[in-house]
């Protein structure tokens, strides 16, 4: 059976957490080209700031994803998508709450079931 469907279950913890980390390696690599593409001198101290600032940048950007799209680039490797109860997108007002672990988290975490010919 070729076909792909939604488990009940919520991926576990170190898929979540892999899945970010995918995301904050693209998002620092997207970032850090810019010091590379425009020929300016950058203090050390930029690299510091960009580094304790980029969760929180992040937050707004994986926000804005989840409501647009219900997923990032790195949730889609794993098959995670973020939705409401009736499987519709998230606002974006609540969906940068749930990025920024702001009490409760609102929404559903699925995942797809990955096949085989996925994992290749």
């Amino acid at each position: 059976m070729r076909e792909m469907f939604w488990l009940d279950a919520k991926p576990s913890m170190w898929v979540r957490l892999v899945a970010k980390g995918i995301d904050f390696v693209i998002f620092y690599l997207i970032f850090s080209l810019f010091s590379l593409v425009f020929p300016f001198y950058i203090e050390d101290l930029y690299y510091l700031g960009f580094a304790l600032m980029m969760p929180a940048v992040w937050a707004v950007v994986e926000a804005f994803l989840i409501s647009k799209t219900k997923t990032t680039i790195g949730k889609v490797l794993f098959g995670i998508r973020i939705e409401n109860h009736l499987g519709g997108k998230l606002p974006f007002w609540i969906s940068l709450k749930r990025s920024l672990y702001l009490g409760k988290r609102p929404g559903i975490i699925r995942q797809k079931k990955i096949g085989k010919l996925r994992l290749l």
